[in-house]
């Protein structure tokens, strides 16, 4: 546990304050999304917007690797509602990558410390340029949630621990690792954790 424990209102409250500080940072990007748009991320686009028309595959088209998960539904969902368009697709990721923001964050601050998690806050907020193009594109279900997978796996992996083997845990984790495997088997970051 952390060395300076803070209440658990404080600690979801930076936590959250952190992925609202990512978001505000990358807003003006979505306006740009021509900057990094490309074949691949207009699959993704594209496949949200047949999601929206009824259309449900269980891959991308053309992209064997990468599964249809949350983000393309979330996606299609305010397709419906607003209207299609690249930068809300690309705003959908953001909100994923946001939501990764703040897991890895609160959980730095429930195991590590306060000073800790206010540095892991502002590096994964702010500090790393290169996931620009991966938090701001319409880039359904894969490289947008890897924070949140990542963080949700550790997470539930030192929960599991801490409870022992006869909880219902390991087979969420398990399930949460297929998951990730199928939706991003270019990214192996979590069999590694």
């Amino acid at each position: 546990m952390a060395t300076n424990p803070i209440s658990r209102r404080q600690l979801w409250g930076l936590a959250a304050l952190f992925g609202g500080i990512n978001i505000l940072i990358h807003i003006p990007f979505l306006f740009r999304y021509d900057l990094f748009f490309q074949s691949d991320l207009a699959v993704c686009h594209l496949m949200a917007k047949q999601i929206m028309r009824g259309d449900f595959p269980l891959y991308q088209w053309g992209a064997d690797y990468c599964g249809i998960g949350p983000v393309d539904f979330l996606t299609a969902l305010l397709f419906k509602l607003f209207g299609a368009s690249i930068p809300l697709s690309g705003f959908v990721s953001l909100l994923f990558w946001a939501a990764g923001v703040t897991l890895l964050t609160a959980y730095v601050g429930v195991y590590v410390s306060r000073r800790a998690m206010l540095a892991t806050g502002a590096a994964l907020a702010v500090g790393m340029p290169f996931f620009l193009m991966y938090c701001t594109q319409p880039l359904s279900s894969t490289y947008s949630q890897a924070a949140l997978y990542i963080g949700g796996f550790v997470w539930l992996t030192v929960t599991m621990v801490k409870r022992g083997p006869r909880s219902l845990l390991p087979v969420f984790v398990g399930l949460l690792m297929g998951w990730f495997w199928y939706a991003h088997k270019q990214v192996v970051v979590v069999w590694a954790a």
